[in-house]
């Protein structure tokens, strides 16, 4: 575990841009665990992470388990190998690209090349194969070979496949491409559908209202009795209003209830005195007799 001062803590955080080495975990006793580099400030312990870094208190702590800095590893390495033969670098590559630095390995694979421009084991690395006694890269080897790269599939196919292949794809996008014009339409189809549904149940209300209205109608015509007069009664001047109106014809008369007042007339043109007049509708019956003067009438509820 290293400890640090304050001052080289403090141009680590100015100045270190890159992920902080993991190199100590910190067991808290809560239960937690903080890995990171740990770095002790008085009775405070600084935990350096990828995220930042956690300041935790030495009463909090139940243990520190160091483990192995690969950042230091890596710079242990570089000084020793990276200046070395070509077999020196190649090993420092394969431990930086073992242990998670690629970029660090591809720089330490080319310096390699610059030492030995044929070492296998770099060339290898970086994506170089023997072709006929000369290195090059794996896709133009492919290419020599007569195989044409497939980006879409991520391979290399020969051409005749390659070619199969993009009919298939067109094939396919043709057919989701009608597939999405078809249900386009349908779409439109049935909101047509629905709108024109909408419309039919509302000519539906509006003929169901006319067929009541022409059924009422038909039922007070059929259950009506027509005027049937002249007849004598024995009654006159009734003190009881029909209040609503009717009029029809019968046997030349043309009687009619308006405003509380019954009216006849006959063929001649005036009231006959003493006639009683009838009417009977749904529910409904009204008689009045002329007197000569005034109407009687006679008005009631009957079912």
């Amino acid at each position: 575990m290293r400890r640090l001062t304050p001052l080289l803590l403090l141009a680590g955080l100015l100045c270190g841009g890159g992920t902080p080495a993991q190199a100590d975990v910190v067991h808290l006793k809560d239960g937690r665990k903080l890995e990171g580099s740990v770095i002790h400030e008085g009775n405070t312990l600084i935990v350096r992470h990828s995220l930042g870094s956690a300041h935790v208190h030495m009463s909090d702590v139940l243990k520190i388990e160091e483990t192995a800095d690969r950042w230091d590893e890596l710079e242990r390495l570089r000084k020793h190998l990276s200046a070395g033969d070509a077999d020196d670098r190649y090993r420092f590559a394969v431990w930086a690209r073992e242990h998670g630095f690629p970029q660090e390995a591809k720089r330490a694979f080319l310096s390699v090349l610059r030492l030995d421009l044929d070492h296998p084991g770099a060339r290898a690395a970086l994506g170089y194969v023997l072709h006929e006694g000369r290195w090059i890269t794996r896709a133009d080897k492919k290419r020599l070979e007569g195989f044409v790269r497939d980006e879409e599939a991520d391979e290399w196919v020969k051409p005749e496949e390659l070619a199969k292949r993009e009919a298939q794809r067109k094939a396919e996008s043709k057919a989701r491409a009608a597939a999405r014009i078809a249900a386009k339409k349908a779409e439109k189809v049935a909101k047509r559908a629905a709108r024109e549904a909408k419309r039919q149940a509302r000519r539906e209300q509006v003929l169901a209202r006319q067929r009541a209205i022409a059924r009422a109608r038909a039922w007070d015509r059929a259950t009506s009795v027509p005027l049937s007069g002249p007849s004598w009664s024995g009654w006159t001047r009734s003190a009881l209003i029909y209040p609503y109106g009717w009029g029809g014809t019968c046997n030349g008369y043309q009687p009619f209830v308006n405003r509380g007042i019954v009216r006849g007339r006959n063929g001649y043109g005036y009231n006959r005195r003493g006639v009683t007049y009838r009417r009977r509708g749904i529910g409904t019956q009204v008689q009045g007799n002329y007197s000569g003067s005034n109407w009687g009438l006679r008005w009631r509820i009957g079912y």
